[in-house]
């Protein structure tokens, strides 16, 4: 058997699987972990692996198993596989050793392209959000984690299903658009302790900002999108640029949602770009965090730019950004 080509000093990241059980996408994310003994030396898992994890061994189901298999056997060929903890994974610490070679809120790389980086979920950037921080603390007290530890299986597994429901709809008011404002304050104070890129996913969409400060060079944001939706990853790599990657047939993801405003199943949505529909069309929506499909019919175009969209909605959860407009037949229309 030949020696596994892998780039030892390559970093590939991949955020935002939100995988459930049963889930169709399951089989071509474990494939993509594989192939990565070839050509990486570290991956990184950068938060919300399933839709919701309480990381206990009684808990783990299928979907879990997998991937945690999947990861374990890649430490096993000799690359690094990292987890930075998002806002669905509860205790996945205990998993360090075994699937991971380290579990942590954030984590340092580099210097990659004359870069140190930084790379986190990105949960707690938006700092208005107040409520999801209390919550996201009281969740992760040691309290509340041995509260989780003396659930049997039944409960336990109840549990991070009322947690997959409530998630979507958790500070819904923070999910209609993207934090400008606190992404850009984010990666100023990064470049201030001396950080040269910062990456994040949570946020479901795919964008490359740069931030410039006078006298220095520009602080580089990348913003990755789910992987569920886009199959896109991000690979950074000694002496070269940051590139995205797509696992597959090289495609252009649909169109994400920027911002939306939804009301009374009516929803008017600034999209990433053109998505090439027209009024009366018939469209899909699918989120990063499932594999569900919410269908609309285009009401119209709003005003002179192609990426405004007013929609009318099937039953289904909030719209929010990252959310992806497929144009193509749904199986249902409105009603």
């Amino acid at each position: 058997m030949s020696a596994p080509r892998t780039r030892s000093g390559d970093l590939v990241v991949a955020s935002d699987l939100h995988l459930v059980a049963g889930d169709p996408d399951l089989e071509d994310f474990c494939a993509f972990l594989a192939a990565r003994a070839e050509d990486t030396g570290t991956v990184v898992l950068l938060g919300d692996i399933f839709a919701a994890w309480l990381a206990r061994e009684s808990l783990v189901e299928p979907h879990h198993r997998a991937v945690l298999d999947a990861c374990a056997a890649l430490r096993a060929r000799g690359t690094t596989v990292v987890l930075v903890e998002g806002n669905r994974e509860f205790g996945a610490k205990r998993w360090e050793g075994r699937a991971f070679d380290s579990v942590s809120a954030e984590l340092e790389a580099g210097p990659f392209d004359g870069r140190r980086w930084l790379l986190a979920h990105g949960d707690t950037i938006n700092a208005d959000d107040r409520a999801y921080r209390r919550w996201r603390a009281l969740a992760r007290s040691s309290a509340l984690q041995g509260a989780f530890g003396l659930l049997p299986p039944r409960a336990g597994k109840a549990l991070v299903r009322r947690i997959e429901r409530a998630m979507r709809g958790r500070s819904a008011e923070y999910r209609t658009r993207l934090p400008e404002a606190h992404l850009e304050a984010w990666a100023r104070a990064l470049a201030a302790r001396g950080f040269g890129g910062g990456v994040v996913g949570h946020f479901h969409v795919e964008q490359e900002r740069r931030y410039h400060a006078a006298g220095a060079r520009p602080f580089e944001l990348v913003v990755l999108p789910d992987w569920r939706s886009t199959r896109r990853s991000l690979r950074l790599a000694p002496g070269l640029p940051p590139r995205f990657e797509t696992w597959g047939p090289e495609r252009p993801p649909a169109p994400a949602i920027l911002a939306v405003e939804e009301q009374h199943g009516r929803a008017h949505v600034v999209l990433d770009r053109d998505p090439g529909v027209a009024a009366g069309e018939v469209v899909a929506i699918g989120s990063g965090h499932g594999p569900d499909v919410r269908t609309a019919h285009v009401h119209a175009v709003a005003g002179d730019d192609p990426r405004g969209l007013v929609l009318i909605l099937d039953h289904g959860p909030a719209l929010q950004v990252g959310d992806r407009l497929h144009a193509r037949p749904a199986r249902s229309a409105p009603r």
